[in-house]
């Protein structure tokens, strides 16, 4: 009866520990991100480069990650399918983040030509420092 007992008891606290544990992790996960923990400084997490590149970035999550990234100060190299969507992506961002160059690239990633690649693309990043590529998948 004694082993029964104490068994019980082991499993109480046990399950209270658990319990706590449960209560101030999650706790924890709420106040962190907003109250203690700092921003990284993404110039320095991308060694000083003053230029990102974001594919996709005419509408959704790409488009979002290109204004953010401009907000910050990043110079940006926009590359979509749709020329009229980037024009128009490009001249909201421009209204928006005054201190920025952007540049845009029409380019198709379904096209696995490794020389329209070449072509189109290496050209006008070869000769920039590119510190972030954001790319965002279908």
């Amino acid at each position: 009866m004694v082993c029964i007992s104490s068994a019980l008891n082991f499993l109480a606290y046990f399950t209270l520990a658990y319990i706590l544990h449960k209560l101030f992790h999650g706790i924890y996960a709420i106040i962190y991100p907003y109250f203690i923990a700092t921003p990284f400084d993404l110039h320095k997490l991308a060694g000083g480069a003053k230029w990102a590149i974001v594919t996709g970035s005419t509408d959704g999550i790409g488009k979002a990650y290109a204004i953010e990234l401009g907000k910050k100060g990043f110079n940006l190299i926009l590359i979509a399918r749709n020329s009229l969507k980037l024009k128009n992506v490009k001249e909201e961002m421009l209204k928006e983040c005054k201190n920025i160059e952007i540049e845009t690239i029409v380019y198709d990633f379904s096209n696995t030509n490794l020389e329209d690649y070449k072509k189109e693309i290496l050209p006008a990043i070869e000769k920039k420092e590119i510190g972030i590529l954001g790319k965002r998948d279908n």
